[in-house]
């Protein structure tokens, strides 16, 4: 067994590792949106409506609508049926068309 000195010492060494790889796990984390380069390019008020979705339906209008990608392929990376897909797409793009419309009726 090791001394307690030696244990304390270890983990000492170790915290500053483990606060890196808890800092890259949360800049990784799709559940943060990373607003630098999400909707670069867009108009303000597309930009404003994609950050309004879900994380889950951002993902899946990137993959479908972005990235191109046929509806089982999607399903595939996303660990869902195709059908599950159509719906999120279907869903996102409802949301989307709707604050769309609200940004026109207020401009």
């Amino acid at each position: 067994m090791a001394p307690l000195r030696s244990v304390a010492g270890d983990s000492t060494r170790l915290a500053p590792r483990d606060r890196a790889r808890e800092a890259r796990a949360e800049a990784a984390d799709p559940r943060v949106p990373d607003t630098g380069s999400f909707g670069e390019g867009l108009s303000p008020e597309l930009a404003e409506s994609l950050l309004e979705l879900s994380a889950g339906e951002r993902e899946v209008v990137a993959l479908r609508i972005v990235l191109d990608l046929d509806s089982e392929e999607t399903a595939r990376l996303l660990g869902v049926t195709s059908t599950a897909v159509s719906t999120r797409l279907s869903r996102a793009l409802s949301k989307l068309e709707e604050r769309m419309r609200n940004h026109d009726a207020v401009a």
